[in-house]
Parts: C-alpha cells; sequence; structure tokens
C-alpha cells in the first residue's frame, strides 16, 4: 500500500525473480564462448517465425525449469535475431557483466522494454555503465515511444513529481493501459499527501482510461 505522494521515484531493473514467464536462474555470470559470439553475429537468413518459434521454446523450458536447456535456446533464437531472446538473456545474466551489452543488441533490434532496461542501467550507474541520468533519460523517452509501460509511467511520475501535469497525464494515460500501473494510479489517488493539482490529473486518466 502506498502511504506517502513519492517525492523520488528512480526506476528499477526488472529482475529475473520478478519476471513471471521465467524460472531461468541469475546464477549464470562465467565466461561464456557462445554469448561472446552473440555481440557478433546474427544471422539474418532466419524468419521471423522461426526466430520467435525458438524464443517461445526457450519459454517453455524455463517454465518447467529446464534452465539449462532454455538459455541454449535462446541463444540459438539470438544468432537467428530474436530481440526477445537477447533480452531473456540478459535477464539471465542480471547481475553479471553480459547483460548490458545483450540489452544493447535487443535495443537495436527493436526491443522497448531492453531500451527501459539500458536507461536505468544509466541513470542509476548499475552494472559496467557509469552513471549518466541524460543519456538514460534520453533511453528512457525511446522506450517509451516504442510502447514500454514501464518507461512511461516513470516519465509521467517524474513529470507530475516536477509539475509538468500536461505531459505527465499524456504518459500516464499510455501507462494504465498495463493493470499494475493502472492500479498505482488508483493508490496514488487515494494518498492523502498526493497535491490536489496531480490527484485531478490522476482522476482524469482513470476516467478517460475507461478500465
Amino acid at each position: 500500500m502506498v502511504r506517502d505522494w513519492p517525492s523520488t521515484n528512480l526506476p528499477k531493473t526488472i529482475h529475473p525473480e520478478e519476471h513471471k514467464k521465467k524460472k531461468a536462474d541469475a546464477y549464470v555470470q562465467k565466461p561464456d564462448i557462445e554469448i561472446e559470439c552473440l555481440f557478433n553475429e546474427v544471422n539474418l537468413d532466419f524468419s521471423k517465425h522461426q526466430s520467435d518459434s525458438g524464443n517461445e521454446f526457450g519459454n517453455e523450458l524455463a517454465e518447467s525449469g529446464w534452465t539449462k536447456a532454455a538459455i541454449n535456446a535462446w541463444k540459438i533464437a539470438a544468432i537467428s535475431g530474436s530481440p526477445e531472446a537477447y533480452y531473456n538473456l540478459a535477464m539471465c545474466y542480471a547481475h553479471g557483466d553480459y547483460a548490458i551489452k545483450l540489452w544493447e543488441r535487443a535495443s537495436l533490434l527493436g526491443h522497448s522494454l531492453s531500451t527501459y532496461q539500458l536507461a536505468v542501467c544509466h541513470i542509476n550507474g548499475y552494472g559496467n555503465e557509469k552513471k549518466c541520468v541524460d543519456l538514460g533519460l534520453q533511453l528512457m523517452k525511446l522506450s517509451a515511444i516504442t510502447g514500454c509501460a514501464e518507461a512511461q509511467f516513470y516519465l509521467a511520475s517524474q513529470n507530475l513529481l516536477n509539475g509538468s501535469l500536461k505531459e505527465g497525464e499524456s504518459y500516464l494515460l499510455r501507462a494504465v493501459r498495463k493493470q499494475e500501473f493502472y492500479d498505482k494510479a488508483k493508490e496514488w489517488l487515494n494518498v492523502e499527501s498526493t497535491p490536489a493539482n496531480v490527484k485531478a490529473v490522476l482522476q482524469s486518466v482513470i476516467q478517460k482510461s475507461g478500465m
């Protein structure tokens, strides 16, 4: 339960244990020649259907507890050009050296949630990245534009905190399409310390969302 209107709202990376689809462990940290090859090798002869199928196969293996097999399936799917597979591999390496590189590759392939993860790393100085808030915010905006609800909600909350209500409302209207952030908006509406002008925005967004 949210008790106070937040004075700060640093974004967080989505760790593997919080990622509902995956059960692949985050212990994979040792040097991996196959992973190194993924940064240089993408076979564009594969169809999108093939790469998507390979990624989904990895998801199914992970959900069944077959961690190593899932990682191997994601490696194959990544080579075939699946941005989702790069993202899934990055989550397995979320506390290691490969995560940033894998998120970067997935982001280049258009994966908005990976762009969000990179933004978080730059804003907070996570991983091997030096803290660079300006670059992080640029990546956050790119992620939001390409449809990432996490990025949209972060930018909405930052704009509301800073008094940019119109821009905050614009981001929030998109973010609340995801149930998690709709629920968060309703929680903030009921927090006594939330400023009246922000409550008006929250009420407007909830009504406009039609949820």
